[in-house]
Parts: C-alpha cells; sequence; structure tokens
C-alpha cells in the first residue's frame, strides 16, 4: 500500500478514494471480499491514489476485514441518512469509523 507522506496531508495535496465492498451473505467468511480488495488496493496503488475505509461502528465484519487489509487509526465521525425519495424527511445519524 502507498505510503502518505504527513507533509502531503499538511498542505492537503494527497489524493484519497475510499475503499468499500458489499458481499452477499452466503459468499461472506470465504475469503472473497480479501480477495477483491487485495487487487483493487493494487490498482488504487499503481494510479498512485491513498485508499481510506469507512464502515458502520456496527459493522464488525467490515471492521475485521479492514484490520486484516492494513488499515490502522480509524478515525470517528457521523454518517447523515437522507430518503431517496419526497417521504416524510428524518434524518438518522450513525457512529462510524
Amino acid at each position: 500500500m502507498t505510503e502518505v507522506d504527513p507533509e502531503d496531508v499538511e498542505i492537503g495535496t494527497i489524493i484519497v478514494t475510499e475503499l468499500g465492498i458489499i458481499t452477499d451473505e452466503d459468499k461472506r467468511c470465504k475469503g472473497f471480499a480479501f480477495a477483491v480488495c487485495v487487487r483493487t488496493l493494487e490498482e488504487i496503488d499503481k494510479r498512485g491514489l491513498h485508499p481510506i475505509w469507512a464502515c458502520d461502528i456496527e459493522n464488525t465484519g467490515s471492521m475485521r476485514l479492514a484490520e486484516k487489509l492494513g488499515f490502522i487509526n480509524p478515525v470517528k465521525y457521523n454518517f447523515i441518512f437522507l430518503p431517496q425519495t419526497n417521504e416524510n424527511m428524518t434524518i438518522e445519524k450513525r457512529s462510524a469509523i
């Protein structure tokens, strides 16, 4: 994985891309997500991008996969979910890392 130069972070010159994956329930815990992510991370590295990982704090499977892939030092932040239609709007705030 490409190392992030702390000076780039300070002056805001790094280009990041968020990595995420959805795995069908019957395909989980078989290594498929890990294999796909490894290949995707190789491509991200070739392009000179810096990957980040975000997931709901309750999504322990995603958190474990991120750790297995080498993502460390999670940052907590909040997602705000907005409705996809013009139905009554309610905002649900959920913690994520």
